[in-house]
């Protein structure tokens, strides 16, 4: 018996290709954490956003998405408030015809869409 437990976290995505991927491997992900998703950005989508606001990834310490909002938290203690209409140019485009939100594929599902504030919502899916 392996003696390594393996975890993942990971998006609806994520966890569907890592279960299909299972399928086909020796060393199975016994837990599959799967977070809630609405939509994901682009890296190289998101570098060259910050540019126009003359900002690098180094610079942000959190990012947020809160009632129609992306909230960019920096180092210098500052924040920058962006509509989510203006941000949503940097989704990745296959998220456009996604139809998972709720990671079904994965064990426990987390998120907080739809939860109160300051909570998330469990789903657990298998014993």
């Amino acid at each position: 018996m392996n003696e390594h437990r393996i975890a993942m976290v990971g998006t609806p995505c994520e966890i569907m290709a890592a279960s299909k991927l299972q399928q086909y491997t020796d060393s199975p992900i016994d837990v599959k954490l799967g977070l809630f998703c609405m939509e994901n950005f682009s890296y190289k989508y998101f570098e060259n956003f910050l540019s126009e606001y003359d900002l690098k990834m180094d610079d942000i310490e959190k990012f947020q998405i809160e009632k129609g909002f992306v909230f960019l938290s920096l180092k210098t203690k500052e924040t920058v408030k962006i509509p989510l209409s203006v941000a949503k140019r940097i989704i990745r485009k296959n998220c456009n015809i996604c139809v998972e939100l709720t990671s079904e594929t994965s064990d426990i599902s987390i998120g907080s869409i739809g939860s109160d504030d300051g909570w998330s919502t469990l789903i657990i899916r298998t014993k």
